[in-house]
């Protein structure tokens, strides 16, 4: 029974490629607030499931948090 139950995680989890991770993730290991992961993720356009690496994410968390109140300057 639990290998039938392990299988079906498997296919139900999208595959990440090899250096990257999910940004889900990203943002429980590196101990991101659920109201910065929400609002990062409407910042960037990102959908649930995307992969980077932690350098690209790290980038984008910096440039977010950097970010004015009321969006970005053109």
């Amino acid at each position: 029974m639990e290998t039938t139950k392990q299988t079906d995680q498997q296919e139900q989890a999208p595959a990440v490629p090899d250096g990257m991770e999910s940004i889900e993730s990203l943002f429980v290991r590196l101990d991101v607030p659920k109201w910065q992961a929400k609002a990062l993720m409407v910042h960037e356009g990102w959908s649930q499931g995307k992969a980077m690496t932690e350098k690209q994410f790290k980038a984008a968390l910096k440039k977010f948090l950097g970010a004015p109140i009321g969006g970005e300057k053109s």
